[in-house]
């Protein structure tokens, strides 16, 4: 686990124990102990945001009476309900992820894929840099509103530029058909390079892959230079806070508030489970 430490989860679970039936707690035992790896990457995150919850839940019931997923009186079950010596709230756990992005732009396993073409070609000298360049997204027609029965919520200018930019994504094809298409278009540059290792090189692929999909990245060979390197401007940046998955899931969330009646603050904790936006504010992109 990357956030907490065992010795420091076992005694947060031993408060959250207090709240929480015993089917229940058995079965969020069984989600801790799953250890992430790219085959169950899914199970890991599902992991990590159980132990914010415990986190969060747990300081809640050290401070007093809280109920965990108490029914509330707009039939929903949001994660705290707590009411001590006149102090009372409910309260729920997001924790937010670049998951689904990173799906939807393979960088990773594009570099991964060229190096490994890289070195089986056979070169023995030079160095190879690549860039993938980006494109921009259409514009969803809709804006994604929180319900009016939620009451106020304000995002600071910061956050939600006035002037919207688009949602930009990598220029790659799709995960599950990227390594043929890299030993397809770029099998032969790389042939090529075998054969004249001395002598600089550069392929540049623009293409339209489908529909939808734009391919657009460069790989350059210099034989005097040594090292393997790549670039390609950040796909997590906000640039438009309605178009990003922090909104998203506060949009989902938003329903365990919705129409309740219980004259108590609401609370949305929102806990990083791997967002770069949420751990690095140079990634909230300007107003201008």
């Amino acid at each position: 686990m990357s956030i907490f430490t065992r010795r420091e989860l076992q005694k947060r679970m031993n408060s959250f124990a207090k709240v929480v039936g015993k089917r229940k707690l058995e079965q969020i035992v069984r989600n801790l102990n799953i250890e992430g790896n790219e085959s169950n990457n899914k199970r890991y995150i599902e992991s990590l945001a159980w132990a914010w919850e415990i986190a969060i839940v747990s300081a809640f019931a050290d401070l007093g009476n809280t109920k965990y997923e108490k029914k509330i009186s707009n039939g929903k079950r949001p994660d705290v309900f707590f009411n001590d010596q006149g102090v009372g709230l409910i309260a729920d756990v997001v924790t937010v992820s670049d998951d689904q992005q990173h799906k939807k732009n393979p960088v990773e396993d594009f570099s991964n894929i060229i190096m490994n073409m890289w070195k089986d070609s056979g070169v023995r000298k030079g160095g190879l840099s690549w860039n993938v360049e980006s494109v921009a997204l259409k514009q969803e027609t809709e804006s994604h509103k929180i319900p009016s029965s939620w009451g106020p919520f304000i995002l600071s200018s910061r956050l939600r530029p006035i002037n919207r930019r688009p949602v930009k994504r990598l220029a790659l094809p799709p995960a599950d058909r990227l390594s043929e298409y890299l030993h397809e278009k770029v099998g032969p540059f790389f042939k090529e390079l075998s054969t004249f290792p001395d002598r600089s090189n550069r392929l540049d692929i623009d293409e339209q892959y489908n529909q939808n999909i734009t391919v657009r990245f460069s790989l350059s060979y210099y034989p005097n230079r040594k090292g393997f390197s790549g670039g390609h401007l950040s796909y997590t940046t906000i640039t438009d806070i309605e178009s990003h998955v922090l909104w998203r899931r506060l949009i989902e969330k938003s329903e365990q508030f919705s129409h309740a009646t219980e004259a108590l603050p609401r609370v949305l904790f929102v806990c990083d489970g791997g967002c770069e936006a949420l751990r690095d504010s140079s990634l909230i992109g300007p107003s201008d």
